[in-house]
């Protein structure tokens, strides 16, 4: 069976509230330049916020990457035949 894998780089979409992307980088910065010294609670609140923006419903308005990146997939799948996987 042959599948094909498309791996993708992501961007948050764009009508992802600002003030949460910005708490999660303030966050994200502070565990990457330090973690180990930090409460278990904080990195908890950075793996949920990780998560949340993930899950963030995409589509063509607020994330043409992720549209355009489907797109292909289709194309692609359509052309070899293959399953493809974004």
């Amino acid at each position: 069976m042959t599948v094909i894998v498309l791996a993708m780089h992501g961007a948050p979409a764009k009508d992802f509230p600002g003030s949460e992307l910005m708490e999660f980088f303030k966050l994200h910065m502070a565990l990457e330049h330090g973690g180990d010294g930090y409460p278990q609670a904080m990195h908890h609140k950075h793996d949920e916020m990780d998560d949340k923006i993930r899950q963030w419903p995409r589509n063509a308005e607020n994330d043409p990457f992720w549209d355009a990146s489907h797109k292909l997939a289709e194309e692609l799948s359509r052309v070899t035949r293959y399953d493809v996987i974004v």
